[in-house]
């Protein structure tokens, strides 16, 4: 059990570590908002496919970890990215928004002390759920200007 419990944190850090190239804002942030909205909406298949099948992320962000999970047999998708620009209550309104692009409708929301926002997502049989949290003193971020996180749990 221990062993189990130690492949998986390494990979879980392997896969976290993979991610952290791939944002679609340049290292320096030099690039304007106009230019990274662009970007962000002109996502590789590769990036793209690290979301819930279509959807396309339209706020700058950078992958911080994604992992495969299986709980009783049934196969989960991890994926935290922390976002650029915008507020918690904005990143809310645009994940929403792209979900409701591909068919989804929000059925619950969460708003939990920390500010953070959690957001249930349904369609036929599908769940997706997203957790927007803001940055915090204790927040360990990977980018000076990220404003917070935002924690995606779905089944492919």
């Amino acid at each position: 059990m221990l062993r189990s419990v130690r492949y998986s944190v390494f990979a879980l850090m392997a896969l976290g570590m993979i991610g952290c190239g791939k944002s679609p804002v340049p290292g320096d942030g030099a690039a304007s908002p106009a230019k990274a909205a662009a970007e962000a909406v002109d996502v590789s298949a590769a990036v793209a496919s690290d979301f819930p099948r279509g959807f396309v992320p339209e706020f700058s962000y950078r992958v911080r970890s994604k992992a495969n999970d299986t709980i009783d047999g049934v196969e989960y998708k991890k994926l935290v990215v922390e976002f650029k620009g915008g507020d918690a209550v904005t990143i809310d309104k645009t994940v929403e928004a792209g979900f409701v692009r591909i068919g989804y409708r929000r059925y619950k929301t969460l708003t939990q002390n920390n500010g953070a926002i959690v957001g249930d997502y349904g369609k036929d049989g599908h769940r997706i759920t997203a957790t927007i949290t803001p940055k915090s003193d204790s927040m360990s971020l990977f980018d000076a200007e990220s404003k917070g996180t935002i924690y995606f749990v779905w089944r492919p």
